[in-house]
């Protein structure tokens, strides 16, 4: 079959990239109640430590900001702003995860109801 929105061919229900791209936005739109909560000190970030590189995993999925899938040997922490600021100018943050992480922290804040 061809794809109606992007034109690629596909094989099953779905177009694949169509499904990717609408999953990634949901995810997306998910991270910002509990970016919210983390902002007020009610919850914590969870890292996932690699040998001393960090990545930061997102809230409700097993996937990283950088949408890199966790190993199951890298190590679980949860961490406050304070601590992963600490780790940002270490040079101990994966960059993509911080980027990512930091521009849904905007958003958060500026969606925030108060």
């Amino acid at each position: 079959m061809i794809c109606k929105t992007c034109g690629a061919m596909y094989g099953t229900l779905v177009c694949p990239g169509c499904a990717e791209i609408k999953s990634r936005k949901a995810y997306r739109e998910y991270q910002l109640h509990p970016l919210r909560a983390v902002t007020a000190e009610h919850a914590k970030i969870l890292a996932r430590d690699d040998n001393g590189f960090v990545h930061l995993q997102m809230f409700g999925c097993h996937k990283t900001f950088c949408w890199a899938v966790p190993e199951p040997y890298w190590r679980k922490r949860e961490i406050s702003l304070e601590q992963l600021n600490e780790r940002v100018s270490a040079g101990k943050v994966c960059g993509k995860c911080h980027e990512a992480f930091t521009e849904l922290m905007h958003e958060a804040r500026l969606h925030s109801v108060e």
